[in-house]
């Protein structure tokens, strides 16, 4: 019979244990680590309104790659309440009102891709305003087939996006986010409008820019999609031009009179 040799046995779920929570403390060290480093950069950005978009990209070279953009907003305010699918939910139910809306003024657009840019392009003529803004400067989204030489203009001061598809007919394959002269991004991966959309609105949250007033379609589509579903934020505020703001109310009542003649049937 063997003899006890005096030492501890170690347990292997003892041993388990004490790994486990080695991990969890360097986990919740590294997202710390994160979390710090991204407050340090909102208060870069937020601490000066008057900071050029080339000084940020030159004091923060972090937002020189768009996933990290993309990362940063999605920790933001706006995005922390929601998932991509809430947006994509109420994204799909904003461009299907509007092309009702457009239908009933003659104007039709088919259910592609393609057609949703289409839409977006034609709400923005009608809630935008013209004013001040110079022959250079780009539209807030362009159609780019793919294979073929892209028509990029850095001389527009506005950050605007280049939509790359391989046929109309075919959901969107990739797109490029010029910010003027400052940065381009190159290729990034989309499949809908709706992702087109949000990644070009990541970068104005991102380096805390206004939307131009030539780009109303990015700030009606932030206030009736970066929110839960069913808490579009309705109507003007208080710093909204007045032709977004009467674009608005007549699109608000349109939908509403479409849903309360949906109730009577």
């Amino acid at each position: 019979m063997a003899m006890p040799s005096g030492r501890l046995s170690r347990f292997p779920a003892a041993q388990e244990l004490t790994t486990a929570d080695k991990d969890a403390a360097t986990y919740a060290d590294k997202q710390l680590q994160l979390t710090t480093e991204f407050q340090a950069r909102r208060a870069y950005v937020n601490g000066n309104k008057k900071k050029s978009t080339a000084k940020i990209f030159d004091a923060i070279p972090h937002y020189k790659e768009f996933a990290h953009i993309h990362e940063d907003f999605l920790m933001m305010p706006k995005m922390c309440n929601i998932s991509a699918l809430i947006f994509q939910a109420n994204f799909d139910e904003l461009v299907e009102n509007l092309r009702i809306y457009l239908l009933n003024k003659g104007k039709g657009f088919d259910k592609s891709e393609k057609g949703t840019l289409d839409v977006l392009l034609e709400v923005n003529e009608m809630c935008s305003s013209k004013q001040g803004v110079k022959s250079s400067s780009a539209p807030v989204f362009k159609y780019e087939k793919f294979g073929k030489p892209l028509s990029v203009n850095y001389a527009s001061v506005n950050t605007s996006a280049l939509v790359i598809f391989k046929s109309k007919d075919a959901a969107p394959y990739s797109m490029l986010i010029v910010c003027g002269d400052v940065i381009n991004f190159k290729n990034v991966p989309i499949n809908n409008m709706s992702q087109a959309v949000l990644n070009l609105i990541s970068v104005y949250y991102v380096i805390d820019r206004h939307y131009p007033a030539m780009f109303g379609i990015l700030l009606l589509v932030e206030r009736y999609c970066l929110c839960a579903v069913g808490a579009a934020t309705k109507g003007g505020q208080v710093g909204d031009t007045s032709h977004w703001k009467n674009f608005v109310n007549e699109f608000d009542a349109f939908v509403s009179s479409q849903q309360a003649a949906k109730g009577n049937i």
